[in-house]
């Protein structure tokens, strides 16, 4: 009787997620759908195809930014420790 129980549990708890999902599933795809039509219509402003737009943010834009990125992080840190050092040798 007790297995029993559990298992109404379990499947309330597996509803209940699975009603959840569907929820965010549709979220996902009003983003993913609306992304994508900014992308066809910023690529027909731009005179390109959506396949381009695609590499040109993708595939170039995105991975430049990252590394321009971390550079910067990189050189940010650099210049943490050599404060964090100057602080230490006044004290």
């Amino acid at each position: 009787m007790i297995f029993i129980g559990i298992l109404a549990c379990i499947a309330a708890a597996a509803k209940q997620i699975i009603k959840e999902l569907q929820v965010m599933t549709h979220w996902i795809d009003f983003i993913f759908y609306g992304s994508v039509d900014a992308l066809i219509l910023l690529a027909r402003l731009l005179g390109i195809t959506y396949q381009e737009i695609n590499v040109l943010i993708f595939c170039i834009a995105w991975p430049l930014v990252t590394l321009l990125m971390a550079a910067a992080i990189l050189k940010l840190l650099h210049k943490n420790q050599d404060l964090s050092r100057q602080l230490t040798q006044e004290v």
